[in-house]
């Protein structure tokens, strides 16, 4: 179980995950995709998932992908959709083959989806938490996963307020602490910049990863998504990593409207010459610092030098 945190406001959707895969405690690899954008006819939103996410054939990204795609007809609505999916994972944890071995302790699984819903003018922020062990009126979350799924929805009412923000997160929720929710929506309500956003809420979950609740399952290598409400302004991704990577990951994509469906997943940017040493990510660092490259030169006169 790792973390989902998203925010947002009037301006921009924001998400940020871990890439961490645990298995009985264990660390697998700190390097999985658990998020990505769908967009349906009348909504874009980002999604995320804490929980099972493969066992052996079967890999929870890939059917989550694939399910968005292939349930949008008749109408391509995003609740419509939802509410099929919430049926479609009931039905394929009870009786898929590649899943009837996983102990039910290990069978829990949360997915939430946040983003604006553009059948209102203007568009409103929305919310989904599709979920088997995960009380929301509770606050409590079960030990081992339902016999099967509720999905819960949020969205803004009407009258709107000036300026609504959410603040909401999946996984090990009881590493965030109050100071570190009301930091975030402080930056929220003063419609900081994405960037701003995305910094600070980096730097909360690799705060987390270090605490008892997180238990080591919270990873530092993070993905970052941001969803500006115009829709005429693309989703931006962001790779997050402790250490010069020679490779960035990108946002998956699940599209599913009258027009087009289609399913992206896991892309990746790498460098075409693999004898080329030089990283395409690297960590954050002061300017004073060495170059996480091992170029040894301080990281302002290295991939820290901007020319003016």
């Amino acid at each position: 179980m790792t973390i989902v945190l998203t925010m947002g406001n009037v301006d921009q959707i924001i998400q940020v995950s871990d890439r961490r895969l645990m298995s009985d405690g264990h660390l697998v690899e700190d390097e999985f995709s658990k998020g990505g954008v769908f967009v349906s006819s009348n909504a874009r939103l980002a999604f995320g998932f804490t929980g099972l996410a493969r066992y052996g054939d079967f890999n929870t990204h890939r059917w989550l992908l694939e399910n968005l795609v292939k349930l949008g007809p008749p109408d391509f609505e995003a609740k419509n959709i939802l509410d099929r999916l919430t049926e479609k994972a009931t039905e394929d944890f009870a009786k898929l083959p590649a899943l009837s071995k996983v102990p039910i302790q290990h069978k829990r699984l949360s997915i939430m989806f946040s983003g604006y819903l553009y059948h209102h003018s203007p568009p409103m922020i929305g919310a989904a938490v599709l979920t088997n062990f995960q009380d929301f009126n509770t606050g409590i979350d079960n030990n081992t996963a339902w016999d099967s799924f509720k999905c819960m929805f949020c969205n803004e009412k009407k009258p709107r307020i000036e300026n609504p923000t959410l603040v909401q997160r999946i996984g090990v929720w009881q590493a965030m602490n109050p100071a570190d929710e009301a930091a975030l929506r402080t930056l929220l309500i003063k419609r900081k910049p994405a960037s701003v956003i995305v910094s600070q809420a980096v730097r909360i979950i690799r705060n987390m990863a270090d605490r008892p609740q997180a238990a080591g399952s919270i990873g530092k290598q993070l993905s970052s998504l941001v969803l500006p409400r115009d829709l005429d302004a693309g989703p931006i991704s962001g790779y997050h990593t402790m250490v010069a990577k020679r490779v960035i990951y990108l946002t998956p994509m699940a599209i599913t409207t009258e027009t087009m469906q289609v399913a992206m997943g896991d892309p990746e940017l790498k460098l075409a010459d693999e004898a080329d040493g030089s990283p395409l990510a690297l960590p954050e660092v002061g300017r004073n610092q060495p170059c996480p490259c091992g170029s040894g030169k301080k990281y302002k006169r290295c991939h820290g030098y901007t020319r003016r």
